[in-house]
């Protein structure tokens, strides 16, 4: 799995996600061993905001990998390649790109017709993700799932959006292993999430009561 690329700065930082050390939730959990694994798709300019999700989701389900797409340069200005030229190798798994179009399924566990899922994930702002989507071969080809409509809000106080009913890429992650995997696997993630914002928000001066989780009904 790559590193988060949040950029260094003088203050005290974890070693593995680069969030400041008061933020960062690398610590609080362990990854979780599923059935299903996650290949978080991010845009390289996401992994360098402090309140991209998506890595953080993936850290905490075993075997499961951050792609990035993009050019990005290393410490040493080296240039890196965009590195979902080629399709990951999906052998002996079910892959399904969690993504709204218009012919996408409802996720059901039936859809896995018994094999574990690799769920692929675009990461990023909601305009990057479709742009990904649409600019990626192999993802656009893969069969694609969305989620149940919820009425509840999302618990995502570090960004605003403009569309109602959207979750962030680490609540809508929660809410797919909770229907392919099981409401403890839901609610450990959304725990981890929750308190990365409570911490992320009390950092930024402004303190929340712990939110409920989002649930799907």
């Amino acid at each position: 799995m790559v590193r988060a690329r949040v950029a260094l700065r003088s203050a005290p930082r974890c070693a593995i996600c680069a969030r400041l050390a008061k933020i960062c939730v690398c610590h609080d959990a362990e990854p979780m061993q599923l059935r299903t694994r996650l290949c978080v798709v991010a845009h390289v300019l996401e992994l360098e905001k402090t309140t991209n999700t998506g890595w953080v989701a993936a850290r905490m389900v075993a075997g499961s990998e951050v792609l990035v797409h993009g050019r990005r340069f290393n410490s040493e200005d080296a240039l890196i390649r965009d590195e979902i030229a080629s399709e990951p190798d999906f052998t002996g798994w079910r892959p399904m790109v969690l993504f709204p179009t218009e012919n996408a399924a409802l996720l059901t566990p039936a859809l896995a017709d018994g094999l574990p899922v690799t769920l692929i994930i675009p990461d990023g702002t909601w305009a990057q993700a479709r742009r990904m989507h649409n600019r990626i071969p192999w993802m656009a080809a893969l069969p694609h799932v969305t989620l149940p409509h919820t009425d509840r809000r999302s618990g995502y106080l570090l960004r605003t959006s403009d569309r109602e009913n959207r979750v962030s890429t680490m609540e809508a992650i929660a809410i797919a292993l909770g229907i392919l995997e099981s409401q403890a696997a839901e609610s450990e993630m959304l725990r981890i999430f929750q308190l990365l914002v409570r911490r992320t928000m009390a950092a930024r001066g402004t303190p929340v009561a712990n939110e409920k989780p989002l649930r799907t009904a």
